[in-house]
């Protein structure tokens, strides 16, 4: 409906299995286990940088603010669950 937007995605150093399960528990309103897997924010905000962006809206059902993204001047100006 915004007409434009983009998708970082890395896969997890983990279990594949592991992260789909959480995200379809929490589509069932179930809380996912704490064990997220490292994720590599920083590429993904320098991707997003070379892209242009600077104040983004996240899509993620995850409420951890991720303070570090300001650091790379991006503002995320929204949460919007998935």
């Amino acid at each position: 409906s915004e007409g434009a937007g983009v998708i970082v995605y890395f896969p997890p150093r983990g279990n594949l299995s592991h992260e789909i399960d959480a995200i379809v528990d929490s589509r069932n309103g179930e809380i996912p286990p704490q064990k997220e897997p490292l994720r590599e924010y920083g590429l993904g905000a320098q991707v997003l940088l070379d892209l242009g962006l600077k104040r983004i809206r996240l899509l993620t059902n995850n409420p951890r603010t991720l303070a570090g993204l300001s650091g790379y001047d991006l503002e995320v100006v929204e949460r919007v669950a998935i």
